[in-house]
């Protein structure tokens, strides 16, 4: 609405390419946003610089069709070229193309007019300058609060996974795991995506996320703890773990749901700051057992690649434990 008003207060229909950029530079969040509209502007201003060139140096050579394909065909090359490459760039080739194609081609042929070209080139900018100021200062929405709606997901998959080896019997079903599995890949990987726009996010946006961002080096090794807890509940998942003793069998069910409320209250804590204390000490001990020693020893190991991993995180992003608390590794 605020460009259609300057183009009407303005009395200038030209600029009238600013109202549909807002429709297509705006998306969820102000990285995403900036990262859209800065390669709709480069997009934009390159394409313009070799439609104003092709009217200033060819057209007035060209004399038929064949003219005028020799012309649109290199420059839809370029920009098909980097439209199909990378999602951080390929916009950028479609704003190429389609900025040449409003300068060069009005109506049913091509044109000597270069005001229109400035008029349509104007209004593409325009439309990012306002986008910009309102995703900035009145409705900004930053790409962490993504990111770290996400990690939570990804956290309570594995709180459902870790949940799943603790189940009563001990029987793990096969469905509910490869459930969870996808959704937490799915939650890693949109985390991963959000984090491509993080660059182009301002101090403004910044500033109403969450005090502690989480990087990509956090949410890849968040990512990372699935390896450990898919090892244990495949060892959970072998016969002999059920053929151990109920007391044994209870005690690491015991573990397993205390492992999985840990995790539930870390999401908590990722997500409203909530259970600061009970996140940087509340990694519950796992169980003294005795049975198979082939089948204790990769249990034990996985248990403490998980516990290492949880722990090199919270050094990073969590809170910190309660002062003359030693730290406790796993032997």
């Amino acid at each position: 609405m605020t460009c259609y008003f300057i183009e009407r207060l303005a009395d200038w229909p030209g600029i009238g390419t600013c109202v549909p950029t807002c429709f297509m530079v705006a998306l969820g969040t102000v990285g995403e946003t900036l990262h859209k509209a800065t390669l709709r502007i480069v997009g934009a201003l390159i394409g313009a610089a070799l439609g104003l060139g092709a009217i200033l140096l060819l057209m007035p050579l060209m004399t038929n069709l064949g003219d005028l394909f020799l012309l649109l065909a290199p420059v839809t090359l370029l920009a098909a070229w980097i439209g199909c490459g990378s999602e951080r760039i390929a916009y950028a080739g479609f704003q190429i193309g389609l900025a040449f194609y409003l300068v060069v081609l009005h109506g049913s042929g091509p044109t000597v007019d270069m005001y229109t070209a400035r008029d349509r080139v104007i209004g593409i900018l325009l439309g990012n300058v306002v986008i910009f100021v309102i995703f900035t200062t009145i409705w900004p929405v930053s790409v962490g609060s993504l990111v770290r709606a996400n990690v939570v997901k990804a956290l309570g998959q594995l709180a459902t996974l870790i949940g799943l080896g603790g189940a009563a019997g001990g029987e793990i079903s096969p469905a509910a795991r490869s459930a969870a599995n996808m959704a937490f890949g799915q939650a890693i990987a949109q985390a991963r995506a959000g984090l491509v726009n993080d660059p182009f996010e301002t101090w403004e946006a910044r500033r109403v996320a969450a005090p502690r961002p989480i990087d990509a080096t956090v949410v890849a090794q968040i990512g990372r703890l699935f390896i450990p807890v898919s090892m244990i509940l495949d060892l959970l998942s072998l016969p002999v773990a059920r053929e151990l003793p109920q007391s044994a069998r209870d005690a690491i069910s015991a573990h397993q749901q205390a492992l999985a409320a840990w995790f539930r209250r870390a999401a908590s804590w990722v997500s409203n700051g909530e259970g600061a204390a009970e996140v940087a000490d509340g990694l519950p001990e796992p169980p003294i057992l005795s049975g198979p020693d082939d089948w204790l020893a990769a249990l034990a190991t996985w248990r403490r690649v998980l516990d290492q991993d949880v722990r090199e995180i919270l050094d990073k992003t969590g809170p910190l434990p309660k002062p003359g608390k030693a730290s406790r590794v796993l032997p």
